[in-house]
């Protein structure tokens, strides 16, 4: 018989904005210019990709990761969605 009281996860909400922090790495003053691809995440992911760390047949995701720094500016918060929580 299961207990009501397990002590299995549950989830709770976050209310944290992260944006602040994500600011650094996904920001490109430039990205009107430069479509977004001055940001140190897509600096990052270019390298990786070339240096064939991330597979091939997933390098075609640059094309979601770059709407971060094309839309960062018309973003109020970046939160990272949910955590569990023991009981």
């Amino acid at each position: 018989m299961l207990n009501h009281r397990s002590t299995l996860p549950i989830i709770t909400s976050r209310t944290t904005n992260y944006k602040s922090a994500f600011t650094p790495l996904v920001y490109d003053p430039n990205a009107e210019e430069t479509a977004g691809m001055n940001a140190e995440l897509i600096k990052v992911w270019m390298l990786l990709s070339e240096a064939k760390i991330i597979p091939e047949e997933a390098t075609a995701a640059l094309l979601l990761l770059i709407n971060i720094p094309q839309n960062w500016d018309k973003t109020d918060a970046f939160d990272l969605g949910l955590d569990l929580k023991a009981n």
